[in-house]
């Protein structure tokens, strides 16, 4: 009697947790993700973030569907045409397009559609990922302040249980405009090239020039009756080149810390900012000449 009274108790109690947790699943609130620039989607559970240089993203997988939301900057992308329309926009959700469906073998566009949020414009696109099961991605693509969003939920074809899901979370797409400016226009990025082509040739005639001028000064005040005021001009253009290659270096570093820049050109800017660092260092050093004292 007693085993059997275990035995009844038992399998209630199983039973009553089959139900709680089913209740549960159906009871819980959605977890809202917030990105930058005021966007948000809410996920059916915690997703897990990863978070690199220039790359974030968010990826809930579950059975049967994964969820997946990522943002990064539009440099990566390597995007070489203005964009400056709403048209230029879209050739650029179908230049990323064309980027996934190379990048996956077997995979297919079946559909591709615009639609806005709060004026801006994204794209819709749905995949065939091939394999076994079968398997489609919907994708939605934002374009917003030099940044680039993707929103994507693929699912096992067959298993029509989680199209709510999908549903509700593309529906839970909101973009807050609160202090915001929403921008989805851009430069080129032959113009950011043809700049760092540029700097280093404008950061070696500003320090051929500066050697130059050294030069001039030290053949004028290399007398001991050299004026005073043409030593102070020394001191000044010497402080001031420092300070401003010690900025340049500064700055360079900041840009390749934070990688809002090409691969192709970022052995430029550390090019420079490095040499403009071991400038800043010798100018400092640089003394006035005198009579009485050796050049350097």
């Amino acid at each position: 009697m007693n085993l059997f009274y275990a035995f009844v108790m038992r399998t209630q109690l199983i039973l009553l947790l089959i139900f709680t947790s089913i209740s549960l699943s159906h009871a819980q609130e959605w977890v809202p993700y917030a990105m930058s620039n005021g966007v948000e989607i809410s996920f059916p559970a915690k997703p897990t973030v990863t978070d690199t240089t220039g790359y974030k993203y968010a990826l809930l997988d579950t059975a049967g569907i994964r969820l997946l939301v990522s943002e990064e900057f539009l440099v990566n992308y390597k995007y070489k045409k203005d964009i400056s329309t709403e048209n230029e926009v879209l050739d650029f959700y179908q230049y990323i397009v064309s980027m996934a469906i190379n990048a996956k073998t077997g995979a297919s566009t079946l559909v591709t559609a615009s639609e806005k949020v709060r004026d801006l414009v994204l794209l819709r696109a749905t995949f065939s990922v091939g394999g076994t099961p079968l398997a489609s991605c919907e994708t939605k693509f934002l374009l917003l302040n030099q940044r680039v969003y993707l929103i994507q939920a693929c699912r096992i074809t067959s298993d029509t249980t989680t199209i709510d899901i999908q549903t509700k979370f593309f529906s839970s797409l909101a973009i807050s405009s609160d202090n915001i400016i929403l921008d989805q226009f851009a430069t080129t990025q032959d113009k950011l090239q043809s700049t760092g082509a540029a700097l280093p040739i404008v950061t070696g005639m500003l320090f051929v020039a500066w050697l130059v001028l050294y030069i001039i000064l030290i053949i004028r005040t290399r007398s001991a009756e050299a004026p005073v005021l043409l030593r102070k001009v020394f001191a000044v253009l010497r402080w001031t080149c420092a300070a401003l290659l010690f900025l340049v270096f500064v700055g360079f570093m900041i840009i390749l810390a934070t990688g809002q820049i090409e691969e192709g050109i970022s052995k430029t800017f550390a090019a420079i900012g490095i040499i403009s660092g071991l400038f800043a260092i010798l100018v400092a050093t640089l003394r006035a000449p005198s009579a009485n004292k050796p050049v350097l």
